[in-house]
């Protein structure tokens, strides 16, 4: 199926792409206007990836019902920005993923990793 016809046929679409030169304004006014007016936009990939001037309008008009977005672009949006204001948007810090149990988590794993260091072991999830 290609991107037009799932954006024709959604009732949600889903964004967590990377921000390349391929995905930048990856959404746009084109995109948005063949959306269902009834569609829901969410982006928690990176904020570049959906043009906000092109979005604000979209919602303004009627063109998607709304957005709930983890990510904008600028990542801190100006405190007049109209999207900050709408009652169909959801804007969230980019930290959702961000529970007691991940917190737990993390520090465990940095514990492990500390006593595999010390012992001089393998590191668990290491990262080069």
């Amino acid at each position: 199926m290609e991107l037009k016809e799932l954006l024709t046929e959604s009732d949600f679409v889903v964004l967590s792409l990377p921000l390349t030169s391929e995905t930048t304004n990856f959404i746009s006014a084109e995109e948005l206007s063949i959306m269902k007016s009834t569609a829901t936009l969410i982006n928690v990939g990176r904020g570049g990836t959906v043009n906000h001037d092109d979005l604000t309008v979209a919602l303004q008009k009627g063109v998607i019902k709304a957005a709930a977005l983890d990510v904008t672009d600028p990542p801190v949006l100006p405190r007049d920005h109209p999207l900050l204001n709408m009652s169909n948007v959801i804007i969230t810090p980019h930290i959702a993923y961000l529970t007691t149990n991940v917190q737990q988590l993390h520090c465990w794993t940095s514990l492990d990793n500390l006593k595999a260091g010390v012992k001089d072991e393998e590191l668990l999830y290491s990262v080069n």
